[in-house]
């Protein structure tokens, strides 16, 4: 059943008005539980991804909030110290020793895949969040 509020003519504009930013501060507050769970599993996917030559690339991503507001978040995806490399596994590169290209890396996409992954899934949450 639903909450009732007993109000006089007078006041129905503001108990009205209470229960908009009550429902939407709700919203906000889910939504940016789920940005954050949506960020770990991205991370979790990028290193189940990554090449594994010594481990510390693999081991190097995290997230890190840059901002969070009452009904604002962002946060980050990165590899920490070894962020030249992702660039480079991303995209390939040119192998090259002194001043002749001996050779060509190839692309190894592990960041694209797991970013498109994190978008689809965090619009399917705010869908279902925002109908409930």
């Amino acid at each position: 059943m639903a909450n009732s509020t007993k109000c006089g003519p007078g006041e129905l504009g503001k108990v009205f008005a209470n229960a908009v930013v009550s429902y939407n501060q709700d919203i906000a507050d889910g939504i940016k539980t789920d940005v954050k769970n949506v960020a770990k599993e991205c991370v979790k996917n990028i290193k189940k991804l990554a090449r594994k030559k010594t481990g510390v690339y693999r081991r190097s991503w995290t997230t890190k909030t840059e901002f969070e507001s009452k009904s604002d978040i962002r946060i980050i995806v990165h590899a920490g110290k070894e962020y030249p490399l992702t660039h480079l596994l991303e995209n390939g590169h040119q192998i090259i020793r002194g001043n002749t290209k001996v050779g060509e890396a190839p692309p190894y996409p592990h960041i694209e895949p797991a970013e498109k992954d994190a978008e689809k899934k965090l619009l399917q949450k705010v869908k279902i969040r925002v109908k409930k």
